[in-house]
């Protein structure tokens, strides 16, 4: 009888071990349909399926914990919150899968430990192209590979975690190379003809490989207690196409997203979707999102849609009043009628519209005519009307309110 009893005992205490078991604060992963084990290479790093390898199934958004589009943040986290085993200094990852770069060649992104439960997430800059003059071979107008120079160990900025005054020193970090010409937006394979009837084919698969960060991320980090979502030029358009995944994975995580050096204004509304297939991958869950149609495309639409949706959350932009390398793009991609107007002006009426219809929304322009501050020393010393620069993002990133900061004089170049 005696025996019977202990045996009772123990096999309730055995059922209420396994009811408790699943309760770590483990990451869950987001699948995608069609998975296979992927070929993902990984140096230095402990990790168990690092990356997806089939047809991305990421437009279902989970349900946030009220329920409520756009509800503020809660950033409390788990006790033991669930953190990758990375090597020290940058490990390179090349994920293998559908992830492309523009000519065929392969796809890599960066990842670094850090030492808190926070995530720094960075695009970096890589031009674009669209037709057969700015996407031939040499070109100029856009980055189409990676390579050993594009890793982030010796780039200044936010990028030196050895820099002190650096405020995402301690965070984890994911760095994102640009090599496709679509700002990190598309999903297309493009054969463009040149007037001469020369074809220039392009992987414009952008968004498949920043798709493959990200999910790099949602396996590996269960709550994080914040996540910074930054990038230069191109990487400036892939932080806020990526800001709404994010947060939408991270219901309880502070996500704060800053676009550097790329308001992404035109002369005229553009259509991102005939070579790019990018409104294919705009957060779907996101009313807002289907009014926007093809060809009549607007950065200050785009941000207004987001972040009118998650008013409790800060989206921002930092730009240079005469910045030389937009005005390029904004001058290459201008109709040949009526003349275009400055992109100055282009600019402040962008950032003018933002502001006006999303109160969630920042802006920083600085004098000059530099293009991007993130990678550079000067994002330490950059001032503008007694607020450093360095200092603002600071604010942003453990979410303090912050006012938007515009030259005055914003001397040109």
């Amino acid at each position: 009888m005696k025996k019977l009893i202990i045996c009772a005992l123990l096999l309730l205490l055995a059922f209420a071990f396994s009811a408790c078991s699943d309760d770590k604060g483990t990451p869950t992963p987001t699948t995608r349909a069609g998975d296979a084990s992927p070929s993902a290479t990984v140096t230095g790093i402990e990790a168990t399926n690092p990356l997806p390898g089939g047809a991305m199934n990421i437009s279902t958004p989970q349900t946030s914990v009220d329920d409520t589009p756009g509800s503020t943040p809660v950033t409390e986290v788990a006790n033991e919150p669930s953190l990758p085993q990375l090597a020290a200094g940058w490990t390179k990852i090349e994920p293998g899968g559908e992830t492309i770069c523009a000519r065929g060649t392969p796809y890599a992104f960066w990842v670094r430990p850090g030492t808190v439960n926070k995530l720094l997430v960075y695009f970096q800059g890589g031009g674009g192209c669209w037709n057969a003059e700015t996407c031939r071979e040499g070109s100029t107008f856009f980055d189409d590979a990676v390579t050993a120079q594009d890793g982030p160990q010796y780039q200044p900025g936010v990028l030196d975690m050895d820099n002190l005054q650096n405020p995402f020193k301690d965070y984890y970090a994911l760095y994102m190379p640009s090599c496709t010409g679509d700002v990190y937006m598309g999903d297309k394979t493009q054969t463009y003809k040149g007037e001469d009837g020369t074809e220039v084919t392009i992987n414009h698969k952008g968004f498949v490989n920043g798709s493959s960060g990200t999910e790099w991320v949602y396996e590996h980090f269960s709550s994080p207690e914040s996540v910074f979502v930054t990038g230069c030029s191109a990487g400036s358009v892939g932080s806020i196409t990526f800001a709404p995944y994010l947060i939408n994975h991270y219901p309880k995580s502070r996500v704060t997203q800053l676009g550097d050096s790329l308001a992404y204004v035109f002369d005229h509304p553009v259509d991102l979707q005939t070579d790019w297939a990018a409104h294919d991958n705009f957060p779907s869950w996101i009313p807002d999102m289907a009014e926007i149609a093809p060809g009549e495309f607007t950065i200050a639409r785009f941000y207004t849609a987001i972040a009118r949706f998650y008013p409790g959350y800060t989206f921002s932009q930092f730009n240079s009043a005469h910045d030389a390398v937009q005005q390029r793009f904004y001058f290459a991609a201008a109709l040949p009628s009526p003349t275009p107007g400055p992109w100055e002006d282009a600019l402040a009426a962008s950032l003018g519209e933002i502001a006006a219809n999303a109160p969630n929304f920042r802006s920083y322009v600085a004098g000059g005519d530099q293009h991007c501050i993130t990678p550079r020393q000067d994002f330490y010393t950059r001032e503008v009307n007694g607020v450093r620069l360095r200092d603002w993002v600071d604010d942003l990133a453990n979410g303090r309110d912050v006012e938007s900061v515009h030259c005055v004089q914003c001397d040109a170049p």
